[in-house]
């Protein structure tokens, strides 16, 4: 084995911890107070650039029925087409196909009660007229872990945000257990900062399970384009460089303490 000085070794150490790097945080994702079923400060929140209450077009379903899906239907600049259902079914179960959002006296959207694709998840693809945005909200309803809101910009993927994220950022954080009447899993959620550019100009909403119950949805341009200072990526390996550091402290010590021995 060849000989190697030590202090070379420690130097390419640390500088090996430079070239390990996290990967950058998610979406932010924020929680209005309870009982707010639209965001009142849209436009300071970045939500300006549009809104879907999902009042119309009339429910195609008949209340207690699964199908069809809405069919193509668009609201503003942003065009709905897929598995989800419009329902206005205030204060009535619905044989565990879909619940309205707790306090939500209006139509809403539904996504999965009638699911096209075989492998039983269902999307409702929403599409914003080739516009490009930073935030998203919505009044988010019985949040569940098999619920998500995938962010394209063309055809790459920006980021992905659960229903699981949803109820963490809630204050206490909660967990995504669907339920329908608790503040816990139900509130307007503001979605920003999102990976890879922060844009989007289509969202995909899915769920594998009944079901992604969701009213007011709203758009709008990013606050700030300039990234989190959380979101870059930093060294993960910060405690081997403080280690490696050390290590070259001690060394030095120890050899300047063997000259005045010797």
């Amino acid at each position: 084995m060849p000989i190697v000085n030590r202090p070379v070794m420690l130097w390419a150490l640390v500088a090996a911890s430079f070239a390990i790097t996290v990967p950058a945080y998610a979406a932010s994702v924020t929680t209005l107070m309870p009982g707010q079923l639209i965001d009142p400060n849209a436009a300071t929140d970045g939500l300006g650039g549009g809104l879907a209450d999902f009042d119309s077009p009339a429910s195609a379903t008949v209340y207690q029925s699964s199908s069809p899906a809405q069919g193509p239907f668009i609201l503003g600049i942003a065009a709905f087409s897929g598995d989800g259902i419009l329902m206005k079914n205030p204060g009535q179960d619905a044989l565990g196909l879909y619940a309205e959002p707790a306090g939500d006296t209006t139509q809403y959207l539904t996504v999965r009660p009638f699911v096209s694709a075989t492998n039983g998840v269902a999307t409702e693809t929403v599409t914003f007229g080739g516009n490009k945005y930073g935030n998203l909200g919505l009044y988010w309803g019985s949040m569940d872990t098999y619920n998500s809101i995938v962010f394209y910009l063309g055809s790459a993927l920006i980021d992905t945000v659960t229903g699981t994220q949803a109820a963490a950022a809630i204050m206490p954080p909660a967990s995504a257990v669907g339920n329908q009447a608790s503040d816990s899993n139900n509130r307007y959620v503001v979605i920003g900062q999102l990976l890879n550019g922060g844009l989007f100009d289509r969202i995909v909403l899915t769920s594998s399970q009944n079901s992604f119950e969701l009213d007011n949805l709203a758009w709008g341009s990013a606050t700030s384009q300039t990234p989190l200072l959380s979101q870059t990526p930093l060294p993960a390996a910060l405690p081997l460089f403080a280690g490696g550091l050390s290590a070259l402290a001690l060394l030095a010590r120890r050899r300047k303490q063997k000259q005045f021995t010797e």
